[in-house]
């Protein structure tokens, strides 16, 4: 693209648009009005050189339309290769955590899915990185579970105590629901009871369903059944966690975990024979007494 100036100079008007980019000692980017700015042969030397050729890229990546340039082209191959690892490195941890799989064995998964012929790129590749996209898939997860929950009608919720490797009181908290006659059930949270009795357990409940799912007391009360094993401090008359929330929710159900009571049943069977008494003291002396098996 030639102009021409008002003293009859002639200029490169392509190179002038990108200066950044130009040769700026050119003739053609000054301007010339001498014989060489006559001479075809000086016209096609400055077409074909590298800082001209550059120029001229630019020109057409700014007038094409979106999408059109080469280099969005380039950029959004690239950018679709990138999203396809790294949707096959989220399926990895994904499948890690559904399986109770360790982080570390992240790294020699991706190395026997490229062994066996799958691209993955070469990033992201370690167990930190596994740890990143489990948190995410986590985050995502509890959102889905959070829009679920919202059509939801009516809620149980169910506890368990347990211990953990500190020998510290845990409740586990889960939330069941049913929604157009599907029931799904689903651990909301693991929390440490500060004390292991039913204003504790009551606390946890209303603390985890907050925090994690966005439930709150006044929403809970209004729609909620009660399970648990059958330990007093679940079923005591006056002071267990279902007497307490019957004082909030007259009309809720409390329900003794069948699985627990099939439990007791067996226990109470067992203690009829003499070997099992036996056993019983032995297991439990060696789980106080780590290194006594």
């Amino acid at each position: 693209m030639v102009g021409v100036e008002g003293n009859q100079s002639v200029f490169c008007s392509v190179c002038r648009q990108f200066p950044n980019t130009a040769d700026k000692n050119s003739n053609f980017f000054i301007g010339t009005a001498g014989e060489s700015g006559k001479k075809t042969s000086s016209f096609r030397d400055h077409a074909k050189s590298k800082a001209h050729v550059k120029c001229e890229l630019a020109d057409r990546a700014a007038r094409a339309e979106e999408g059109e340039s080469v280099a969005e082209a380039t950029l959004s191959n690239i950018a679709q290769a990138e999203k396809t690892n790294i949707i096959k490195l989220f399926n990895t941890a994904h499948a890690l955590c559904k399986n109770n799989r360790p982080f570390s064995d992240f790294i020699w998964l991706l190395e026997l899915q490229c062994k066996n012929g799958a691209e993955l790129g070469q990033s992201y590749r370690n167990s930190v990185q596994c740890a990143t996209f489990a948190y995410y898939i986590a985050k995502a997860c509890k959102q889905e579970v959070i829009e679920w929950l919202k059509d939801a009608n009516f809620y149980s919720i169910m506890v368990d105590g347990s211990t953990n490797v500190r020998v510290t009181e845990v409740q586990l908290v889960y939330i069941r629901a049913s929604k157009k006659g599907h029931v799904r059930v689903f651990l909301v949270a693991v929390k440490v009871l500060a004390r292991p009795n039913a204003n504790a357990v009551i606390q946890a409940i209303f603390e985890a369903l907050a925090s994690e799912l966005d439930i709150s007391r006044e929403v809970l009360l209004q729609r909620v059944g009660f399970a648990a094993d059958g330990a007093a401090v679940n079923f005591g008359a006056r002071a267990g966690v279902a007497a307490q929330l019957k004082q909030d929710i007259p009309w809720l159900i409390g329900v003794h975990c069948i699985v627990h009571r099939i439990e007791l049943a067996l226990k109470n069977v067992m203690k009829q024979i003499p070997f099992q008494e036996n056993v019983e003291n032995l297991l439990q002396k060696a789980s106080s007494k780590p290194g006594m098996l």
